[in-house]
Order: structure tokens, then sequence, then C-alpha cells
């Protein structure tokens, strides 16, 4: 073999191990199969025992029944009492879920939000699966990395918990509102999250946002979705932005300033 042509076979082969590597890292990276019907997390408030997430399909069969198996028995107690509720306009009607939180950061503007947030990520939604998160009505978002504005995101692929949503439950339909979150993104909308608190296992793919205040949509046709409590909220004589690069920018802002722990 010549001299020039080992030279373009070694060539060949570097290219082809480093594309390989490449791809193999992407794929470690991201969560696989999209979205299951069933989500674990490594979350340290929650009860390993049990999923954070169940899809629809698997939470409640044909005849209406709870997957026992799925849930805690005191969530178990929870969705049946949901299920058994009258529906409005054929549908169960319900409202807010109001979580009892401890040291969770000043959240009361974008601003503060961004400042206090310990992982700011922008990313595209790709995917959604409707259900239960608990005993709380509402849709898994997948979302594709677009822009990690602070912390680390080792991740291609995240999913979190939008408690806004209409779908079917076996043989019921559920209408899951919140006035306090923006109004749900759609498939190929934008958002930004941003995380109160340090993640504590980088490999977790589920993001606690844990307050209203953690999601802003950036919708694909330009209009911009604020958490009800910026639409209300000024700080230091400045209104929440209005426009995707406003919003992105005083995020930026704000994250660049030392990171605040809790």
């Amino acid at each position: 073999m010549s001299p020039s042509r080992r030279w373009f076979l070694a060539v060949v082969t570097l290219l082809l191990a480093a594309t390989a590597a490449e791809t193999g890292a992407r794929i470690r990276r991201e969560p696989a199969g999209g979205i299951p019907p069933v989500l674990s997390t490594t979350l340290p408030q929650v009860d390993p025992a049990y999923p954070t997430f169940v899809a629809a399909s698997a939470a409640v069969s044909a005849d209406g029944e709870v997957n026992t198996a799925l849930f805690h028995p005191l969530v178990v107690e929870g969705l049946q009492e949901i299920l058994a509720r009258k529906p409005v306009e054929g549908c169960i009607q319900l409202g807010p879920f109001y979580w009892e939180l401890i040291n969770v950061p000043d959240r009361s503007t974008l601003r503060r939000a961004a400042k206090t947030s310990h992982l700011t990520i922008v990313g595209r939604v790709v995917d959604r699966e409707y259900g239960f998160h608990f005993d709380e009505a509402g849709q898994l978002l997948e979302i594709e990395v677009e822009e990690v504005i602070r912390g680390e995101a080792p991740l291609d692929r995240y999913y979190y918990f939008h408690p806004v949503s209409e779908f079917e439950a076996g043989p019921h339909r559920i209408c899951k509102s919140d006035f306090r979150y923006p109004q749900p993104p759609g498939l190929g909308d934008r958002v930004v999250l941003m995380v109160p608190r340090a993640v504590h296992d980088r490999r977790e793919p589920f993001l606690d946002l844990e307050t209203p205040e953690g999601v802003v949509v950036l919708a694909a046709d330009g209009e911009v979705r604020l958490p009800d409590r910026f639409e209300n909220e000024k700080v230091e004589d400045h209104a929440s932005p209005s426009t995707a690069a406003a919003v992105l920018e005083a995020i930026r802002s704000e994250s660049a300033r030392p990171e605040v722990r809790q």
C-alpha cells in the first residue's frame, strides 16, 4: 500500500471515529423514544416508588378505573375523587392546584425569576403527552434545547409539566385550567424554562419549575405569553417585556449577574 493510500485511510478512519463518538454522545444525552407513558425521576422530594408523571392512557382504564399500581394510595384517592366529579358541559372542570412550597426564591417579576434561577434554558416544543403529575391533570412537554442561558444542561432534551390542558382519560373528559400559567405552547413554539433550585442529578430530564413563574412561552407567531404574575407586576418602573427579543434580552441580562444560591 502506498504512503498516500495509507494516509487517506487513516484520515477517513479518524473522521468516522469522531462522527461515531459525536453521535454516540448525542444519543446518550437524549431521552430515549420521546415521552414515555410512565416517567420516573430522581427528584429528591419525590418518592422513588412512584412515577412523577403518568399518561392518561396508563393512568385510567377504558372503564374509568384508576391504575392503583402506579400511584401512591393518597394520590389514588385524589384521582378517584376527581373522576367522580359531575361533568360541566361534558367535561370535568379542574382549577389550580396549590402545592406547599418551602424556601422558593422571589419570582414576582420576570427579572427576579431570571436572577434567582439556577438553570435557565430556551427550547423548542417537540412533543406532548396528556396525563397526571401525581394527582394534578395537565400535559408533559418535551423540549429540545436551543440555548442554555444559565447553569449546565448536559441533555439535548428535557421534560416539564404544564398544568393546563383538555384530554380524555378513559371514559372521562378533563378540562384543567390555571390562570397563573401562560397558555400552553404548541408544537414548534419556544419556551424559556427557569428552574429555581439546583439540579441534584445533571442527567435527570424532568425539570421541576415548582411555580407558574418558571415558564414563558414564545409562540411561533411572535406572541409572548407570560405568567399572570409577570403581566401584573412592575419593578423599578419597568413593565415586563412584550416581545421575544426583549424577553430574552432581559433574562440574559439578569442571568449574567452572580447566581443566587438557595
